[in-house]
C-alpha cells in the first residue's frame, strides 16, 4: 500500500485537554494528508478556532476538506484569467458554455459535503449565518464588475480579491457554531473547589 505524507502544523495549547491519555495542556496539532483517502473527509476531526461569549464556540468542520476545496476554488477562479483575456477572440456559445461550466464547479465545491445540520445550534447563528452568504455573494457580484479586463495583471491581482471573497463562502459553509460544554465542565470544577475551600 501507499504510504501517505502527513503535514503536521503545531497549534496552541489547550489546557482542557484531561483524560488518560492526554496531559493538560498538551499541543494541539493539525494533521493535513497531501493525499486524501476516500474515508478521510468523514472523519476528519473538527478544529476550534475560538470560543465567544455566550457559552458558544466556533469550529471548523472537516478541515482537511475545507483547504482542498479553498485550492479547487483558486484554481477555478483563476482558469477564468484565460477566458476572459481571450474573451473576443472565443464565439460567443462556447464563452458562455466555459463561464457556466466553471461557476457550476465552484456551486458543486461549496456544497460538496456541507453539514446543514451541524452548523448552527439556534435561530441566532443560523441567522448570521443566512445574513453573511447573502453579503458574500453581493460581494462577489460586486468584485465581477469591477475587475479590469484591459490589463492582465492587474486582473490577476484582482483576482485574489475574488479568491478571498470565495474562501470567506466557504468558512460561512464549513464552520460550526457548537455548545460550548468544556465552560460548563469548568464551572462544575470552580464551585466544587469553593464548596471544598468551604468546608
Amino acid at each position: 500500500f501507499m504510504s501517505q505524507t502527513i503535514l503536521t502544523f503545531p497549534l496552541a495549547m489547550d489546557p482542557t485537554i484531561n483524560d488518560s491519555n492526554h496531559s493538560i495542556g498538551e499541543r494541539q496539532t493539525l494533521d493535513i494528508p497531501l493525499l486524501a483517502n476516500k474515508s478521510d473527509d468523514m472523519t476528519s476531526s473538527s478544529f476550534l478556532l475560538f470560543r465567544v461569549p455566550g457559552n458558544r464556540r466556533l469550529v471548523l468542520l472537516q478541515p482537511s476538506l475545507f483547504l482542498r476545496k479553498t485550492a479547487l476554488v483558486v484554481v477555478a477562479s483563476y482558469a477564468l484569467l484565460p477566458l476572459l483575456v481571450y474573451k473576443s477572440s472565443l464565439p460567443g456559445a462556447l464563452y458562455a458554455a466555459l463561464l457556466v461550466l466553471i461557476h457550476v464547479g465552484v456551486l458543486f465545491v461549496y456544497l460538496y459535503r456541507v453539514q446543514f445540520g451541524a452548523l448552527d445550534v439556534d435561530r441566532i447563528s443560523l441567522g448570521g449565518r443566512v445574513l453573511g452568504l447573502v453579503v458574500t455573494v453581493w460581494l462577489l457580484t460586486v468584485v465581477s464588475g469591477w475587475q479590469d479586463h484591459d490589463h492582465v495583471g492587474i486582473l490577476a491581482a484582482q483576482m485574489l480579491v475574488l479568491c478571498f471573497v470565495h474562501t470567506v463562502v466557504l468558512m460561512l459553509l464549513m464552520v460550526a457554531v457548537e455548545i460550548d460544554s468544556s465552560s460548563d465542565d469548568e464551572d462544575e470544577e470552580n464551585e466544587a473547589e469553593d464548596n471544598k475551600e468551604l468546608v
